[in-house]
């Protein structure tokens, strides 16, 4: 299935989505479950995301005139112990939700920073390269960036597929399931330069968050919501609420065969108040996941017919 799950410390559990037929999975800082899953599950994609502190954003080495080729040498060079002591994570994201992708097209300096990002992770790209691993380029925050600048970053997701990366997208729904589709959820068929240039997509991050939703509510986490759900009586069980929007956007994702799939957020919260909220650890919600992944016909395997569909998409969008 295209529903995957991102395991934070202390969600371990999330290993249970794995196991019902998950296509890709996302370690975050603790990657001791990469071995069983490659070993036991290998058609699941493992990423690897090392979080850093806010100050080793790249946005600060563009302030200050850094050029995106030594960002990128530095970004490597902070994270290689990782990698190399981790040889069973093999595609690693860079930046997260960098403050690069913030602004509207019609700024000159917002054009300036994502060209500057583009090189930042055609760089990254490079390096990653150079030690046996590949790479999730973008990893955007959800409604970014600006769909007029996606011309600036295209040379990034062609440099993605020459150095079998991918594009990391995040996308959220705000209080109903399919709110704001095209907005935030989806918004990534809106972006004709993915379908241009043959990227693959992964949805890193997904879920319920603070994006816009329907008058009365005020969105936030799943948790957040549950009360919410009830009182306007959308339904009685708030954990099966949540899994059939998870679902919803899953069946959505089928339709798009350059998609490989989705982390929900989260299993686990390596405790944060914050991630607390969006944490199914503990909830029904993972099994509800697995009863979906169980009774799903195969996925389609075959890169002749992925090939084809990418091709025909190619044709049928303006470039």
């Amino acid at each position: 299935m295209k529903l995957g799950v991102q395991i934070l410390p202390g969600g371990g559990d999330g290993i249970r989505i794995v196991q019902a037929g998950a296509r890709v999975c996302k370690l975050v800082d603790d990657f001791g479950l990469a071995a069983q899953i490659r070993r036991d599950h290998p058609a699941c994609l493992v990423i690897g995301r090392i979080v850093e502190d806010a100050e080793c954003d790249p946005v600060n080495d563009y302030q200050r005139g850094i050029s995106p080729e030594t960002s990128a040498a530095w970004f490597i060079e902070r994270q290689t112990d990782k990698y190399r002591l981790n040889p069973d994570i093999e595609v690693w994201e860079g930046p997260n939700e960098t403050g690069l992708s913030h602004g509207a097209a019609g700024d000159p300096e917002v054009v300036n920073r994502m060209t500057w990002y583009a090189s930042f992770e055609i760089w990254r790209l490079v390096l990653l390269e150079s030690l046996g691993l590949r790479g999730v380029v973008g990893n955007f925050s959800t409604g970014t960036p600006d769909l007029a600048l996606w011309p600036h970053f295209k040379p990034a997701l062609e440099s993605a597929v020459a150095h079998s990366g991918y594009l990391g997208l995040h996308e959220y729904m705000g209080a109903k399931p399919g709110f704001g589709v095209g907005d935030n959820p989806l918004r990534y068929r809106n972006v004709p330069e993915i379908v241009a240039s043959g990227v693959k997509v992964l949805i890193t991050e997904f879920g319920f968050d603070r994006v816009q939703g329907p008058p009365g509510y005020v969105t936030g986490a799943w948790r957040d919501l549950a009360d919410q759900w009830i009182a306007h009586g959308d339904t009685t069980d708030p954990e099966r609420y949540c899994a059939d929007a998870y679902i919803w956007y899953g069946e959505e994702l089928r339709k798009d065969p350059y998609v490989v799939g989705a982390c929900i957020f989260s299993s686990g919260n390596a405790g944060n108040d914050i991630w607390k909220r969006h944490d199914i650890v503990g909830s029904k919600i993972p099994d509800y996941l697995i009863e979906y992944g169980q009774n799903l016909p195969p996925m389609e395997d075959n890169m002749a017919a992925l090939t084809d569909a990418l091709t025909k998409l190619k044709s049928e969008t303006p470039m």
